[in-house]
């Protein structure tokens, strides 16, 4: 069947809400990411990586080389690096405060992507 960044989007705002512990912290910011991240290969599709590195680095690295989707790059780049935290690194302390940063990330590439969208009239 399947699922969608909607999914996905859905699916982050329910572990936000019910994010009470440093586990349920981590997870939800990893989903915030994923959902930036799909919504952008889903929207931005002829969007050419760049470089030789990892999948998520050369894409985002290649909206980063598209004037008009810088930002989105430095944004999901940003996003990209807390959720590597949030899965990797255990042993630092992923806090709260990381969560709402990789909300604020995952909703302003959110936005950005939409107003990039209805100024070309997609």
């Amino acid at each position: 069947m399947g699922i969608s960044f909607k999914d996905l989007d859905d699916e982050s705002q329910e572990l936000l809400q019910s994010a009470s512990n440093e586990a349920r912290f981590r997870t939800a910011a990893s989903k915030f990411y994923y959902f930036a991240y799909h919504m952008c290969r889903t929207c931005l599709p002829d969007v050419k990586a760049s470089g030789n590195y990892g999948m998520h680095k050369t894409f985002y690295k290649g909206l980063q080389n598209v004037d008009d989707l810088a930002i989105i790059g430095s944004r999901l780049e940003k996003l990209h690096a807390l959720r590597v935290n949030a899965d990797y690194h255990l042993k630092e302390i992923f806090s709260s405060s990381h969560l709402k940063r990789a909300k604020d990330l995952s909703d302003s590439i959110s936005n950005d992507i939409k107003c990039f969208l209805s100024e070309r009239g997609k």
